[in-house]
C-alpha cells in the first residue's frame, strides 16, 4: 500500500488517483505560497516608504492582464478535469466488487 503525506494508508483501488490529485494541489499551494511570500518580502524591502511620495498612474497592459486571467483559468480547468476523472472512476463499480446488503 502507498503511504502519502497527511493521508492514511490506501485501502481502496481509487486511493492512488485521489492521493495524486490531493498531493498535486498540496504542493502547488505550497509553491505558490512560498513564491508569493518571497515576492512580498522583496517588494516590502525594495519599496519601503520614503517620505510622502505619491504613486503615479499604472499603465494598462492588456497582454499581462490576459496572462494573469487566463493562466489561473487553465490551471483550474486542469484541476477540475483531474478531480472529475477520479470522480467518474469512483462511481463505476469495478468488476469483481463484493456487494454488501445491510
Amino acid at each position: 500500500m502507498n503511504e502519502t503525506f497527511m493521508l492514511p494508508r490506501s485501502q481502496s483501488t481509487l486511493a492512488p488517483d485521489i492521493d495524486w490529485v490531493f498531493n498535486f494541489i498540496l504542493w502547488l499551494s505550497i509553491a505558490f505560497f512560498v513564491a508569493i511570500v518571497i515576492a512580498m518580502v522583496y517588494f516590502v524591502i525594495r519599496y519601503r516608504g520614503k517620505g510622502a511620495e505619491r504613486a503615479g498612474l499604472t499603465p494598462h497592459i492588456p497582454k499581462l492582464e490576459a496572462f494573469w486571467t487566463l493562466s489561473p483559468l487553465v490551471l483550474l480547468a486542469f484541476l477540475f478535469h483531474s478531480g472529475w476523472v477520479v470522480y467518474l472512476r469512483s462511481v463505476v463499480v469495478p468488476d469483481g466488487a463484493l456487494e454488501v446488503n445491510v
